[in-house]
């Protein structure tokens, strides 16, 4: 599995235009916004790390922290480095911070039309729980996932 993993690490303020062109080049809808990144950065309940790339970001993950659960926000792979085995390293992460934390489920909501991502989070052992109406902007239902972390 090459990919560079070993270089990721936490995001900061000074990352926002590279995780806004990582955003840009990977969805084409439901996009962060520039402000919206940049709150995710001062945010005590959000973690968001990055692949930095040499002049961009190769990869981001955003895991939100709520009391009652963890949640998988986002997982962005640059184009350019899909098919190298970051997206599962990146969920990983993921799960390995959430149980340092001491959560008992990791959950995520994705569209299900993205079928690369229904099948990476299925191959990672995430299971669906519900179809949640209307989650996003233009109306269409997501797919709620979880995986137990005990």
């Amino acid at each position: 599995m090459k990919h560079s993993l070993d270089r990721l690490r936490e995001a900061l303020p000074m990352d926002l235009d590279a995780l806004m062109a990582l955003e840009k080049a990977c969805f084409s809808r439901d996009c962060f916004n520039k402000e919206f990144i940049s709150e995710l950065l001062m945010d005590e309940e959000a973690s968001v790390w990055m692949c930095p790339g040499t002049s961009e970001a190769q990869a981001a993950l955003v895991v939100i922290w709520k009391p009652d659960c963890a949640r998988l926000f986002s997982v962005a792979v640059a184009p350019q480095m899909r098919g190298k085995g970051l997206g599962r390293a990146l969920v990983a992460k993921a799960e390995m911070e959430a149980r340092a934390r001491g959560y008992r489920e990791l959950r995520l909501e994705l569209r299900p039309d993205n079928e690369k991502a229904v099948a990476l989070y299925e191959r990672c052992g995430f299971q669906k729980v519900e179809s949640l109406d209307g989650f996003y902007e233009d109306g269409t239902p997501a797919l709620q996932y979880a995986k137990p972390l005990v």
